[in-house]
């Protein structure tokens, strides 16, 4: 008699989560995540890049203002562009933005930074979107042609996070060297809700990197360039799997 086979079926492993990466109020200087780049990118890559990310204000906030993203760095010269709940400056350092109360609580948002200084065209060199939209500061940012950004370059760390006492979330966050993306890239209209793409269509590079969440503070492109909570002196950044901005 022969023997009978049975097939077992296993069952597929879940894909991981993602989780939005949750910065505690922190009287004493705030709540960061910060990872340092360990070469230097081309000079094209520095000049122009996408910057892509999900942020909320969480209520009872004290509103003095958190970052979303900053460079430590040559901070030298720094030109300011005031926009309705947000700041963006731009420094011999890089690209450095933030939010204020002009961002309603408990609301995720979507933002997406494209900087290229080799545009010739002042007014082109840094655009700013929300949840799909152009926003337009009231005194734009001034930069010269083809100025080198410290985003991508040996030694700068990129700090995401809250660098204000605030509580706030970020989610999503893609940073892509190289490459000007449109903010469809990284979402999409579903159902009449705009929402993340889990897996967006861009490059990253050798030195980009994405935050989704799924495998903690790692960065899930491939690149290794995890980010390392250093708080005061004890962790302040928490990942919360259950509040995140729609994605699809």
């Amino acid at each position: 008699m022969q023997p009978r086979i049975v097939h077992v079926r296993r069952r597929p492993r879940p894909a991981p989560l993602p989780a939005s990466m949750r910065f505690l109020y922190a009287a004493d200087g705030g709540s960061v995540l910060q990872v340092g780049y360990p070469g230097t990118a081309s000079d094209a890559d520095r000049r122009r890049f996408t910057l892509s990310c999900w942020v909320r204000n969480l209520a009872g906030d004290d509103g003095t203002g958190a970052a979303i993203f900053a460079l430590t760095g040559d901070f030298s010269a720094i030109s300011l562009a005031a926009i309705t709940g947000l700041q963006v400056s731009y420094a011999a350092g890089g690209l450095d933005g933030a939010i204020y109360s002009g961002i309603p609580n408990d609301v995720w948002s979507h933002f997406v930074f494209q900087l290229d200084t080799s545009q010739a065209v002042e007014a082109d060199r840094l655009k700013v979107f929300k949840d799909n939209a152009e926003i337009f500061p009231l005194d734009p940012v001034v930069m010269t042609q083809n100025r080198l950004s410290a985003f991508f370059l040996s030694g700068a760390a990129l700090s995401l996070g809250a660098l204000f006492p605030i509580a706030g979330k970020l989610a999503f966050v893609d940073i892509c060297p190289g490459n000007i993306y449109a903010p469809s890239s990284f979402a999409a209209d579903v159902s009449g809700v705009w929402s993340a793409r889990m897996a967006p269509s861009v490059s990253y590079g050798t030195l980009g990197s994405r935050y989704d969440g799924s495998d903690g503070f790692n960065d899930t492109s491939g690149n290794g360039l995890h980010l390392t909570d250093i708080g005061n002196p004890d962790p302040t950044v928490a990942l919360d799997f259950a509040d995140l901005p729609p994605y699809a």
